[in-house]
């Protein structure tokens, strides 16, 4: 995404004469906020929200993963079923609506009707110690740095039955 993120504000700068450039990291949700206030001129998310008073450009797409311990039960197997995540716990990011909304795979009926486990938190650096941690865990990821998954233990799985991308989006005003 940095080289992707590079070209859109080097376009930006020269597109527009007087700039105050602002990076930050937050929530989509608070970034979409922040963009309706006129707080911000213009955010990359990780949303596919279509508010029709924005403009939204798709500046890379990527494959979503299972992230779980190496000591898992399904840690051994090479792609991994929907319906085999049934009796296991998902972690959810809860301090985004969007995001509980969208990564909840047993919320948008991939799974066969059995309810399922979830725990939503409100803090991202704790995500990998709860998974770590915390028997018969799971999270829908993105790819992650082999460094970062050695540090906390974690392992990467497909799961090629599911049909969801990531997708890191430019989001401005329209007539910015």
């Amino acid at each position: 995404l940095s080289g992707a993120a590079a070209d859109v504000i080097s376009k930006y700068i020269q597109e527009n004469k007087r700039i105050r450039l602002q990076i930050t990291e937050s929530s989509a949700e608070n970034l979409m906020s922040l963009l309706r206030q006129e707080k911000l001129d213009m955010a990359i998310v990780d949303s596919t929200s279509r508010d029709p008073s924005f403009h939204f450009r798709i500046l890379c797409k990527r494959n979503f993963y299972i992230a779980l311990p190496a000591t898992h039960p399904l840690a051994e197997k090479d792609d991994i079923l929907p319906e085999e995540l049934e009796e296991y716990i998902e972690i959810i990011p809860g301090d985004d609506e969007e995001m509980r909304r969208e990564n909840s795979f047993a919320d948008i009926g991939v799974y066969s009707g059995v309810q399922t486990k979830k725990i939503y938190l409100y803090g991202r650096g704790s995500q990998g110690d709860i998974i770590s941690n915390v028997h018969g865990t799971y999270m829908w990821v993105s790819n992650m740095p082999q460094n970062v998954l050695d540090a906390a233990n974690l392992t990467l799985k497909k799961c090629t039955k599911q049909n969801r991308v990531a997708r890191d989006v430019l989001v401005h005003r329209k007539g910015r």
